[in-house]
């Protein structure tokens, strides 16, 4: 049994702790190869020379880490959980030490390999800050999106869509969106506060390609109201179909056909 005094005198001293200083991939894998790694990588580097936490690892160590720990788990489709925090303190207060070490934590944990189901999502009225440099990285700042969530489910939903302080929409609880308008893809702005997700600039790619047009801009509530599909991507679920978008019923012609194109079968 471990020494409960022990474990209560070195919990607190970990930077993460009590000043959220977590930064976080998800990362999707299928036959045993994580998707679109460099590019998650990269989204990686970026949040953390903004919150100037030095990375103690490469992407190359990554990859090898993760292959690792599929194979001692016997996993093959499967989400990786991989979480940089500062590390663990010498002194209190929100000031910190660049030359601390940084904790790195990888997990995994089996996913289906299954298409996402469909969903209905309605409007929350909580309100993202476009504003934020944490916009552009994931962090575990999730308390809003959490509550957004819940409240969505209380009331009969499956998730719910958020605006930012201008009332343009910017994604959902934990993905991006994208709507069809005209038979032309339309999802937020980076600048309207939109993380730049991975599947989401793999969506984006892939319907240039098809030559179906995209645009990324400021959506509106009456965009909302006109689109005929629209569906949610993040790297565990790659796409997510909307069927009942704030209680209208909506097709999935244009989402079926990305979705069958970038996994085949």
């Amino acid at each position: 049994m471990s020494n409960p005094k022990h474990t209560a005198r070195r919990f607190p001293n970990r930077i993460s702790c009590t000043t959220a200083e977590i930064h976080p991939e998800t990362i999707r894998c299928d036959d045993g190869k994580p998707f679109a790694l460099d590019e998650h990588w990269k989204r990686l580097s970026h949040g953390a020379d903004i919150l100037k936490i030095r990375l103690p690892l490469n992407v190359q160590t990554l990859r090898q880490h993760i292959s690792r720990l599929l194979s001692l788990n016997q996993l093959t489709c499967a989400g990786i959980r991989l979480t940089i925090t500062r590390g663990v303190a010498g002194q209190r207060g929100l000031a910190f030490q660049t030359e601390v070490e940084p904790t790195v934590l990888i997990s995994c944990f089996p996913i289906s390999e299954k298409p996402a189901k469909p969903i209905s999502i309605t409007l929350s009225d909580m309100v993202i800050n476009e504003l934020s440099p944490l916009r552009s990285f994931k962090s575990l700042g999730y308390t809003e999106n959490i509550l957004a969530r819940q409240k969505a489910i209380a009331n009969g939903y499956d998730d719910a869509l958020l605006c930012n302080t201008k009332g343009h929409l910017v994604s959902a609880t934990s993905s991006n969106v994208f709507f069809v308008i005209n038979d032309e893809l339309h999802t937020p702005a980076l600048t309207c506060g939109a993380l730049p997700g991975v599947m989401r600039q793999h969506i984006l790619s892939l319907a240039r390609a098809l030559q179906i047009p995209t645009h990324e801009r400021a959506i509106t509530l009456e965009d909302l109201h006109n689109a005929n599909e629209a569906f949610l991507t993040n790297s565990l679920l790659r796409i997510q179909p909307i069927e009942k978008l704030a209680g209208r019923l909506l097709s999935s012609s244009i989402t079926g056909k990305l979705a069958s194109e970038a996994w085949p079968g």
